[in-house]
């Protein structure tokens, strides 16, 4: 199994997590599957060393198997089994700071950025959890905009696309276009391409 090209410098070969995993006791690999018994991804988690709390250290889902909504449905496993181990206590993840996709995704699920590594392009971001629930909070994403179509598009298909179906953003994710007036066609971009859906109460 492997990630796309593109992605490739975002995260460890399955192999390298495999062999790292023997040096660390609490370290666990766990395979995912989706419905079909057929095995699409990969995931590490264990204690941190420095803080002992529970961590995703990284998450995989094969080229051939991504946009169909297997790494929020694992992700959202992990964070039930975490949190039966962690208790109230906080669950971490680690990603490449540049993996924007990982980042909105993560985010959707509750967890907040916490820094960034600046020497070494890693992110970091916690999630706290209870012992009764593990349930997101819901997170509004207010994007302003003035005569910039193009970079509004980009934008908005990469919250778009760290949803569960590819093609929406997360149930738990609100988004908010602020356009100043622009006279570029972005307006009509986001009728067009991203149109409206109601609001509706949790």
């Amino acid at each position: 199994m492997r990630v796309a090209a593109d992605q490739a410098d975002f995260v460890p070969s399955n192999l390298y997590s495999i062999a790292e995993a023997q040096f660390y006791p609490d370290a666990c690999s766990q395979a995912i599957y989706n419905a079909a018994g057929q095995m699409v991804g990969y995931a590490l988690f264990g204690r941190d060393d420095e803080t002992q709390q529970w961590k995703i250290f990284r998450i995989m889902i094969d080229a051939a198997h991504q946009g169909q909504g297997y790494g929020r449905a694992a992700m959202q496993q992990l964070i039930e089994l975490l949190r039966q181990r962690a208790g109230a206590q906080p669950i971490l993840i680690c990603y490449k700071a540049d993996n924007a996709v990982a980042q909105s995704l993560y985010a959707s699920l509750g967890f907040v950025e916490q820094s960034i590594d600046e020497r070494k392009g890693h992110g970091a971001a916690r999630m706290t959890v209870d012992s009764k629930s593990n349930q997101p909070l819901h997170i509004a994403v207010i994007v302003v905009s003035f005569n910039t179509c193009d970079l509004l598009r980009t934008c908005l298909q990469s919250i778009y696309e760290a949803g569960p179906t590819g093609f929406d953003p997360a149930p738990n994710l609100t988004v908010i276009v602020i356009d100043n007036a622009s006279h570029d066609g972005s307006s009509h971009m986001v009728a067009a391409e991203f149109p409206p859906k109601p609001l509706s109460s949790p």
